[in-house]
């Protein structure tokens, strides 16, 4: 995986304006925030006749790192807001495409994430410590096709997630997780 360059950063609630990838390939959006600081990252579309908050793309807690999650074309902006308990919130966020992602064998996290997957359908094993909900999402490369893959409800979770084919594997949870080819 790739780190990308953080060129936008905030206090508390705040909104960026997403600097998408190039046509045909998929936007990936890296967030950190600092110590303490739990947020939400919300999609939203912020043009001249329109204003709206979207779908919730990433959640991050305290002491995370970075986190990942793909962008959707549809969306100008990204909306930041602070979670509920979270004393103070400082982030930094960053963009980046597909050619950033770790390529998926053997990968483990227990924060959001997006993997590479350049194989065709295949089936991986996932498993999911502590009791904490996860949801396995697979996109195109364009970052256009969303299909939901698995949602655990609350963990822990020993299973099996079938891979349609290429593409990229969002993987939201925040408990510690593993997926394997």
């Amino acid at each position: 995986m790739r780190e990308l360059t953080m060129l936008d950063k905030g206090r508390g609630r705040g909104r960026v304006a997403v600097r998408h990838a190039r046509e045909g390939v998929a936007t990936v959006v890296d967030f950190q925030a600092a110590t303490f600081g739990r947020a939400f990252v919300f999609g939203a579309i912020d043009t001249a006749d329109r204003a709206e908050r979207g779908d919730l793309l990433l959640r991050q807690r305290s002491n995370d790192g970075r986190v990942r999650a793909i962008v959707p074309k549809k969306y100008t902006h990204l909306q930041v807001e602070r979670a509920d308990g979270s004393v103070m919130l400082r982030w930094r966020i960053g963009f980046g495409t597909a050619e950033d992602c770790q390529i998926l064998s053997e990968a483990e996290g227990d924060h959001p994430d997006v993997l590479a997957h350049r194989g065709g359908p295949a089936t991986a094993a996932f498993t999911l410590d502590g009791r904490h909900d996860a949801r396995i999402v697979h996109f195109s490369w364009k970052g256009g096709q969303r299909k939901e893959l698995r949602y655990v409800t609350t963990g822990p979770f020993r299973g099996e997630v079938r891979l349609p084919g290429p593409g990229l594997i969002q993987v939201d949870a925040l408990a510690p997780w593993t997926l394997r080819l």
